[in-house]
This record gives C-alpha cells, sequence and structure tokens, in this order.
C-alpha cells in the first residue's frame, strides 16, 4: 500500500483576550503554542493595520499513514 505523510493542527485564535489556562485544563492537553495579546501587522486595500492577537494552538508533526485515495 502507497504511505502518505499527514499531519493536524488545531488552533483557537482570538482578537481578545481569552483564557488559555483554561483551555489547556479543559481538553487536558498541553498545546504546541500558545500566547495572549501578540501584536500582529495585517495588510488590506487600505494598507497595513495592528491588531492583538490570543492563541492557542495544538499541532501534531507530520506521520507515515495508509493513503485511503488508493
Amino acid at each position: 500500500m502507497k504511505k502518505t505523510r499527514i499531519c493536524c493542527e488545531f488552533s483557537l485564535f482570538s482578537d481578545t483576550e481569552f483564557p488559555v489556562e483554561k483551555i489547556t485544563e479543559s481538553l487536558n492537553l498541553e498545546p504546541t503554542i500558545f500566547y495572549k495579546n501578540k501584536r500582529k501587522f495585517l495588510e488590506n486595500d487600505s494598507g497595513f493595520y495592528e491588531i492583538l492577537e490570543t492563541c492557542w494552538e495544538l499541532r501534531v508533526d507530520y506521520q507515515e499513514s495508509l493513503d485511503i485515495n488508493i
């Protein structure tokens, strides 16, 4: 069988602060990365603008998997 490499990512983002610690407790999972009120610069038709962003993210590195599309 042909093998494929896949990864999975689950992310929560908000432009307001949320309790990343409570998410960690509720899911009983440690995030791969998290941050609170990180300054980000984005671009639109009017130019650049700044937002503050909070993130909780869990990522699983690439793993071999059987290809289901054979």
